[in-house]
């Protein structure tokens, strides 16, 4: 009857909880988001959060980022927006919406922004805003219809999907 005791703590405290990690770090490596957030290349302009925002109300010409380093879909955006913003020599003004120098005055202009100009009722990241030099807008949220960040990685066609769908951004922009 010991042994069995024995046997049964053995298998709860040691069997169960190695079991317990070995699954969770296969899971997570199927799991979304690649935990990078590198908005620290030369393609992105880091400004204080409401100049940025007041060039955005501005409808001034530019490309604007608005992400937060733990969201997964802005995880798996950032390094297909950085590779396509390279590829066509252009750079995008970043704000993290969740930094403590975006204040609620700057969440209240981007909100009424995307609002009006987006016509959606709730503000969404990752949100990616081009005005052109006509003034015209066009954006892109999250990353691409049916991928779910918090459940898996982006596959590699959908990489591809956004790559091209910035890529086309990007021209309009420059055109």
């Amino acid at each position: 009857m010991e042994k069995k005791k024995l046997l049964s703590i053995i298998v709860i405290c040691v069997v169960l909880p190695t079991l317990f990690l070995i699954s969770t770090k296969f899971v997570n490596k199927e799991s979304g988001g690649t935990g990078t957030y590198n908005d620290q290349t030369a393609q992105f302009i880091h400004e204080d959060p409401s100049r940025t925002l007041a060039s955005l109300k501005a409808k001034k010409s530019g490309i604007y980022y608005f992400g937060f380093p733990s969201c997964p879909w802005c995880q798996e955006l950032l390094p297909v927006f950085n590779t396509v913003l390279k590829k066509n020599k252009l750079k995008a003004y970043v704000v993290d919406t969740r930094s403590s120098a975006y204040t609620s005055k700057d969440n209240i202009v981007l909100e009424q922004f995307f609002i009006h100009y987006i016509n959606k009722k709730r503000l969404v990241v990752p949100l990616i805003i081009m005005i052109n030099h006509d003034g015209k807008i066009k954006n892109h949220i999250a990353t691409v219809p049916g991928h779910n960040a918090e459940m898996k990685k982006m596959t590699s066609s959908q990489k591809r999907k956004l790559e091209v769908e910035l890529n086309q951004m990007c021209i309009w922009y420059k055109n």
